[in-house]
């Protein structure tokens, strides 16, 4: 996870990477999918730019 927020870091500056869903919580099954989302950062929109940054680094993980 730190990876993914090293990455968020560099696409969105000042967004944070969040956990949720089952894997937050310790319920996930072995080789069960994870919910992550980027907390922008507060009183700002993405640009399209760290939007396209975003979806395509979720491509990638999904690829794994």
């Amino acid at each position: 996870m730190s990876r993914l927020q090293t990455h968020v870091d560099t696409v969105v500056p000042g967004g944070v990477l969040r956990l949720y869903g089952s894997s937050s919580c310790g319920l996930n099954a072995e080789g069960a999918d994870i919910d992550l989302t980027v907390q922008h950062p507060a009183g700002s929109a993405p640009s399209h730019e760290q939007q396209k940054a975003i979806v395509q680094a979720a491509c990638t993980c999904s690829r794994r």
